[in-house]
């Protein structure tokens, strides 16, 4: 290696020493104030560096949690992407996962385990205004999307004591959807756990941006009448006492849902 290679080599390295040496603080109030002020991210008490922090508490569009904490993984520039070790904690609810932005603005995760406290979801409940609770369980070996789809995932989803009160309160039992890729295609598959609900369903979703949704649903005691009512409002009810339903569009069509007016101000 020839003398100018080397000593560009070690200012490259030096530079990226104090990028990554930045205290946190310094680091996070130049992004609000200058770079992304915009960016709908609050951070209260901040300590460590650009390489490995933690704020406590933080609020994330509009959704708070007490800690949230992170760790770069440098490696991952080889490949062309930015990636952290990312985890948080809001009471019972906790989260981790590796997550990653590549060069393309293709947004990589993995290894992601989480419980969610539903009735704390102040976000969520902005989106669907069902009065939901429960616990949402995540974990997922490998979630990848870009901006037309979602590209790949590998995992399981689960809500447990599945709850709805907003008309009037409905218990579902637990549900659960396994994903998969298949043929470049992702694959959800709904099914309950003998709860209240009976639910099977069959989501499939294309590189495209295209899914189509299949799948019935029952109470398995017809005596439950807010169940019954419930379910009548998604469709009619067939000879086998199930409400079919069958959903085709595109993903750009629902992202115009989730973003509605209050929840865009709840994230600024």
């Amino acid at each position: 290696m020839r003398k100018w290679q080397v000593a560009l080599l070690a200012v490259g390295l030096f530079l990226v020493f104090l990028v990554v040496t930045i205290p946190a603080p310094l680091a996070y109030g130049v992004l609000k104030k200058k770079l992304a002020p915009d960016l709908p991210l609050l951070l209260g008490s901040v300590s460590g560096t650009v390489w490995s922090g933690r704020a406590t508490p933080a609020l994330i569009g509009g959704q708070r949690v007490d800690s949230l904490s992170w760790s770069i993984q440098p490696l991952a520039l080889l490949i062309g992407r930015v990636q952290a070790q990312v985890e948080f904690r809001y009471g019972d609810s906790y989260g981790k996962a590796v997550v990653a932005r590549g060069f393309t603005g293709k947004i990589y995760a993995k290894d992601i385990e989480a419980r969610i406290d539903l009735k704390r979801m102040r976000l969520l409940a902005q989106v669907l205004p069902l009065g939901m609770e429960g616990s949402l369980l995540l974990n997922l070996k490998t979630f990848s999307v870009d901006r037309r789809s979602i590209l790949d995932a590998e995992g399981v989803l689960a809500w447990d004591g599945a709850v709805i009160t907003v008309p009037t309160r409905t218990e579902f039992g637990n549900l659960r959807v396994t994903i998969s890729t298949e043929n470049d295609n992702v694959k959800a598959a709904l099914a309950d756990g003998g709860g209240a609900l009976q639910a099977e369903g069959i989501l499939n979703v294309t590189r495209e941006g295209n899914y189509k949704f299949t799948g019935a649903f029952a109470a398995r005691d017809p005596n439950q009448r807010m169940l019954v009512q419930g379910l009548q409002m998604l469709g009619r009810q067939g000879a086998d006492g199930k409400v079919s339903i069958n959903n085709n569009g595109a993903l750009a069509q629902l992202s115009s849902y989730f973003e509605k007016p209050e929840v865009a101000a709840a994230t600024k």
